[in-house]
């Protein structure tokens, strides 16, 4: 969630790790985004200065930046295109 491997729209191939299969895996995870007249922005945590939680009650992961912004994400992996990390 705080990290994109590549620039390709809305749709941005997501690191993580999958712990039941041991491995690291990617995500498509859709993203809000502003345009710059050079650059896409995406708004979620991200940079050296964010923090990521799982709450497991509410089956959710919680972000911050460094700006005190929140963000949160429910994550239906059955819909997020997971593929082996290349």
């Amino acid at each position: 969630m705080a990290s994109f491997l590549e620039d390709s729209d809305e749709q941005t191939p997501t690191p993580a790790f999958d712990c039941a299969a041991n491995r690291w895996v990617t995500l498509d995870i859709k993203y809000k985004t502003t345009k710059h007249t050079d650059r896409i922005t995406r708004d979620f945590p991200h940079g050296r200065s964010c923090g990521i939680v799982f709450d497991p009650k509410r089956q959710l992961l919680w972000g911050t930046d460094t700006n005190s912004q929140i963000y949160v994400l429910r994550l239906d992996a059955r819909a997020a295109n997971i593929k082996p990390l290349e």
